[in-house]
């Protein structure tokens, strides 16, 4: 049921209260009824749950599958080197997704400990969670509001609602019922639990707590969304399926082979492990891992903490920015940015011209006179000042300060002998001042009510009157200031003219008008470059904000939206700016808005479940959103989008929601982020790449092996050191590589675009079966010219190892040819290299480990075939690379 559309006698006869309250008997019954006003618990999965879903995923599967079989066989060795890869990925996942999922934990933080309550008529202060529909609570500025409440009384009464509802201005409160269907950021009879008083007093009656309050249905909200898996998950999955499927496959036919040939049953038991060690790339998870963590740290330095280590790949592909506009887009402090006077016009006010002006000058005096805020300097003259009051009023003080204009000073020189607060019923404030010519009132208040309270200006020439043409020139200069998204403030006074000690609303008449003062939150210098960055990257950036639509449209068009899009699922150049508020949205299906949401830059005066909606819009039609958000109005977003971004600002719940926390709350941070994120794809592209590449030839020259009846090429304990030791120095190191030139000026990776492509799967498949020729037909001729088994297979296993480490030069870009590639730019891929030939060496011609690999020595003449052999290679890869990836069609 609704509160706010009905009359104060109706919300008491509803709620079957007064004005006394509850008596002590009727709230413990409603209590018992109700419940507590607090909010649901829902505690995370526990341990053992987060830890069997680690095992869950069909290339873990697949690496216990090999572990079993080496066990099953006696290869002790084996099942341990795979069952630490095992145990590295479980470990790094169980650590990261048990620190999640604590959202409403700390949503309950905003149930506030205690509340004002008058019950039978008495006084008291009690626990919030004892407060029940029905109940008179008592509110001052600085305690937050303990639940939702219908206001029976106010005096110059705001709230601070930005966690709720995104407005980013206190809200001026009143007792008359309004409309019904009026959105909740302008339901100004209505104060909300968990947001905060700023100025006044008010009494209230209790509508609706715990679950059944607006933070409560956040809360609801929060659960029902669910956990969507990532991209890269998504495509590992399929990945590791398609690997699980063709392996599944050449094991089958190998084993039916194998059997047709004569082979025994225990034999191919044999060569199936070998060939499972072989083809399941071991070090995969590990090195996706590692590329994940390395890119968490690079985000980290760019002021991105990520907080799920899945969410740095993410954020490569995302296509979509939803964003809130304070404190990314803007810079979240209120400033005066332009003073018109009925002579001037100034809007930079860092130039002295404005300050030769008398009534540029006499309206700060007015502002900061007429003003509740308060201005504390600490003992430290290099500790910045504390203030306390209206973001609004606390600018007019900051901007006095700037020129000289004091309060502590002025109200020494000036005293205030009478205030009447600002009201947001009469939308004005007075106060009488004693100066050197005697008493004055001064006005400051909404523009139109200011100028309407006027009867003369204050001009070049003195006071004069105010005429009907200078009224309408001033009333279009204010409209003009409010269609450019400012905050306008009116300025006036007159002499006083009586010796009453109070102020009434009487007093505001005769005035003389000073001028206009326009306020704002300014925009980040950077934002305009970073939303165009990420337009020429293909990303959209949409506004989502709880403020007036007149205030988001000039900001946006400050940045550029509107003039900047991609082309593609329905993105164009140079478009009409598109404005959209929460009560229009609401007359949308969902299959409406999933049409219209490309259309759409700014959304204004929206409630939380519409920016769950916008986001779900978008991702329905195939884009990777993230939303940035800091209120608790948005951790449902937060949590629906691929990637939730707080603020470094925003409130707790907001940050355990995320996936990543933006530390300088700044839009561009995001951007480069979203860079980091398509370097960390090319990274595991380019790991899964070469990993596969040399899994897939490992198991092509056993299988030739088993095709031409010759012994296995490579026992199981060779295959895991080239994997593990050889292979992986250099897997790392591609890891670690840094962005290619222009990755930001391709379009994002669509939803569904798999880890590997067609023409990867050709590279690594095709080519690694192609490749697997030449190390067979070297261990082929070894064998023939009579050379022992152990001499051939250590031929075989250096022919592997050697085309590893070459490989790696190719696969770092498809985009280049190898020589193009610098080496230099990548250190550590050198050391690799280094690090796996010295392996490889050690291997062939250290007795120990050339005993425990069964391998044997190798003549000089053998490296020069060798050589022969990588040559060839190489120049196989980059031909192939120019034919799919070079040719200019494909660039």
């Amino acid at each position: 049921m609704t509160f706010y559309d009905l009359t104060i006698a109706r919300v008491k006869d509803v709620l079957k209260t007064s004005e006394q309250g509850l008596s002590n008997e009727e709230a413990t019954l409603r209590l018992l009824r109700d419940g507590r006003n607090e909010l649901p618990k829902n505690p995370p999965p526990g341990w053992p749950r987060i830890l069997l879903r680690q095992f869950w995923s069909p290339l873990m599967l697949i690496l216990l599958a090999a572990m079993a079989a080496s066990v099953a066989f006696g290869d002790d060795a084996d099942a341990i080197m795979i069952s630490l890869a095992v145990a590295v990925n479980v470990a790094v996942g169980f650590i990261q997704e048990n620190k999640a999922g604590r959202a409403l934990n700390e949503l309950r933080a905003f149930s506030v400990p205690s509340a004002v309550v008058r019950r039978g008529g008495n006084v008291r202060e009690l626990p919030a969670a004892e407060l029940v529909a029905g109940d008179v609570i008592l509110l001052e500025p600085g305690r937050m509001i303990p639940a939702d409440a219908r206001l029976v009384r106010a005096e110059s009464f705001e709230t601070d609602e930005a966690v709720l509802t995104g407005e980013s201005l206190p809200v001026g409160k009143t007792v008359a019922s309004l409309a019904l269907q009026t959105p909740l950021a302008e339901r100004t009879n209505m104060v909300f639990g968990g947001t905060l008083v700023t100025r006044g007093r008010a009494e209230a009656i209790v509508t609706a707590t715990g679950h059944r309050s607006e933070i409560g249905a956040i809360a609801e909200m929060v659960v029902e969304t669910q956990d969507d898996r990532s991209p890269l998950q998504e495509q590992f999955i399929r990945l590791s399926r398609f690997l699980a499927g063709l392996y599944s496959l050449a094991a089958v036919s190998i084993f039916a082979i194998g059997l047709a040939l004569g082979k025994s049953l225990f034999e191919m038991f044999l060569l199936s492990t070998a060939l499972a060690v072989a083809a399941v790339p071991e070090g995969l998870l590990v090195a996706v891992t590692v590329v994940l963590a390395i890119g968490m740290q690079r985000m980290l330095k760019r002021k991105a903490l990520v907080r799920r280590l899945v969410a740095t790949e993410t954020l490569g592909s995302v296509s979509v920015i939803c964003t809130d506009k304070t404190g990314t887009i803007t810079q979240a402090s209120m400033q005066v940015v332009s003073i018109v006077t009925p002579d001037h016009e100034f809007d930079s006010l860092n130039s002295q011209p404005c300050w030769v002006a008398d009534g540029a000058e006499r309206a700060v005096f007015i502002g900061v006179l007429c003003n509740d805020a308060s201005i504390f300097h600490q003992e430290n003259p290099l500790s910045p000042s504390r203030y306390t009051g209206s973001p609004t009023e606390i600018a007019l003080l900051t901007l006095g300060e700037g020129i000289g204009l004091l309060r502590r000073e002025l109200d020494s020189r000036t005293p205030r002998t009478a205030v009447l607060p600002f009201d947001a019923k009469h939308k004005f404030m007075l106060v009488r001042v004693l100066g050197e010519a005697g008493e004055e009132i001064l006005m400051k208040g909404a523009a139109e009510v200011v100028l309407g309270a006027s009867t003369q200006v204050l001009a070049a020439g003195g006071v004069r009157a105010l005429n009907v043409k200078t009224r309408e020139e001033l009333a279009h200069q204010a409209e003009t200031m409010t269609e450019r998204g400012l905050r306008v403030l009116g300025c006036a006074y007159r002499p006083a003219d009586g010796t009453d000690a109070h102020l009434n609303l009487d007093d505001a008449r005769d005035m003389v008008f000073v001028g206009f003062m326009g306020l704002r939150d300014p925009v980040r210098p950077s934002a305009a470059s970073a939303i165009k960055k990420a337009a020429s990257a293909g990303v959209r950036t949409v506004v989502i904000t709880g403020d007036h639509p007149r205030t988001a449209r000039a900001i946006a068009r400050e940045v550029g939206l509107g003039h900047l899009g991609r082309v593609g699922s329905g993105f164009v150049g140079d478009h009409r700016l598109g404005v959209m508020t929460g009560a229009e949205l609401d007359t949308l299906s969902d299959e409406n808005l999933r049409e219209r949401v490309v259309d759409i830059d700014v959304y204004a005066r929206v409630e939380p479940a519409h920016k769950v909606r916008i986001v779900r819009a978008w991702r329905a039609r195939g884009e990777t959103v993230a939303m940035i958000g800091d209120g608790v109005n948005d951790a449902p977003a937060l949590k629906a989008a691929d990637i939730g971004v707080a603020q470094g600002n925003g409130t707790d719940v907001t940050k355990q929601v995320a996936d990543m926390v933006l530390l300088d709350s700044n839009l561009e941070t995001i951007v480069s982020a979203i860079e980091e994120g398509r370097v960390i794809f090319d990274n595991i592209r380019k790991t899964t790449m070469y990993l596969l590449l040399t899994g897939f030839s490992e198991m092509s020259l056993i299988f030739l092996g088993l095709l031409f009846g010759l012994p296995l090429p490579l026992l199981t304990a060779q295959i895991l050191y080239i994997n593990f030791v050889t292979d992986g120095l250099p897997s790392v190191a591609l890891t670690m590589d840094p962005g290619e030139h222009g990755v930001m000026r391709e379009s994002p990776r669509r939803r569904g675009t798999p880890v590997l492509t067609g023409r990867v799967k050709g590279l690594v498949f095709g080519l690694g079966t192609l490749l697997s020729f030449l190390p067979f037909g070297l261990y082929a001729l070894f064998l023939a010219s009579g050379a022992s088994y152990s001499s051939a297979q250590t031929i075989a296993f250096t022919a592997i190892s050697l085309q590893a480490l070459a490989f790696v030069f190719s696969i770092r870009s498809v985009r280049r040819f190898l020589w193009e590639a610098s080496v230099l730019n990548n250190r550590f891929l050198l050391w690799s290299l280094l690090g796996g030939t010295l392996a490889t060496l050690l291997a062939v011609y250290w007795r120990p480990l050339q005993s425990l690999l069964s391998l044997a020595p190798l003549r000089l003449s053998d490296w020069v075939w060798l050589s022969i052999m990588i040559l060839i290679e190489l120049v196989l890869i980059e031909a192939y690379k120019f034919v799919a990836f070079l040719r200019p069609r494909n660039l």
